[in-house]
């Protein structure tokens, strides 16, 4: 098992965890400020580690 700091989540990943489609994701939550970047090249399905996800999902609904 990968450790979850390491964990690269797919588009359909991202979305599961914020509850929405992996399209809607794509459409609206990445481009959200602060949202980190992708760790994948531009020739690749991007990707980005979980907890970088996650973190910012928490100092998100810390702010709100």
């Amino acid at each position: 098992m990968i450790p979850f700091e390491y964990e690269l989540w797919s588009p359909e990943q991202c979305g599961t965890y914020f509850g929405i489609s992996g399209e809607h994701f794509l459409k609206k939550k990445r481009y959200a400020p602060g949202f980190p970047k992708p760790v994948t090249d531009d020739n690749e399905k991007p990707r980005w580690r979980a907890k970088s996800v996650a973190e910012w999902a928490v100092r998100e609904t810390q702010a709100a």
